[in-house]
């Protein structure tokens, strides 16, 4: 959690509530208590259908402007798409997303996905990502593998090649597949 030292991280989670966030990153050896109450990382955790689309970008450039933020984490922003059709929430991820570069903060979106989509997004908004990196679970030989896949990585030099996550007791390993 080194990173965590340099930044004012906003979490917020349309899936998971903040306690279960603090559990699931102890099971790897991170205590968050100490981040948040040094004030360097806020947990919001709401639910997406207790907003409108609009009102949850307020609500999340209010917490971002009374928190000071410099890093922005939601998970998964694809919860919002169920609120209206493709086309206002995409709209929203706009508007959204150009609110958090014009702020100059560092915005990580996780989508969650199908297995049978394939390499693409289904709500069109891999285009607005200057980043698309992909989670994958295989299945073979009777086990469940994790991959990992940087589809573009703009502006960097990057590698077509899908790896292989490896969760360890104290952390994780990225290795050749």
């Amino acid at each position: 959690m080194l990173f965590l030292q340099a930044y004012r991280v906003l979490h917020v989670s349309f899936e998971e509530a903040a306690e279960q966030i603090k559990k699931n990153a102890k099971l790897f050896g991170d205590n968050l208590e100490p981040f948040i109450k040094a004030s360097q990382l806020t947990i919001d955790s709401i639910r997406s259908v207790e907003l409108g689309m609009e009102e949850h970008v307020i609500s999340i450039l209010k917490n971002v402007d009374n928190f000071n933020t410099n890093f922005i984490f939601i998970d998964p922003i694809s919860s919002l798409s169920d609120l209206g059709d493709p086309r206002a929430f995409k709209n929203v991820v706009l508007r959204l997303t150009n609110a958090l570069k014009e702020r100059s903060l560092t915005v990580i979106l996780t989508e969650l996905q199908n297995d049978s989509q394939g390499n693409y997004s289904t709500l069109n908004i891999s285009s607005i990502a200057d980043n698309w990196i992909r989670l994958m679970l295989e299945e073979t030989d009777n086990s469940i593998r994790r991959r990992i896949k940087i589809h573009k990585a703009r502006g960097i030099l990057s590698t077509n090649t899908i790896r292989e996550i490896i969760l360890l007791k104290d952390g994780l390993a990225i290795e050749d597949v």
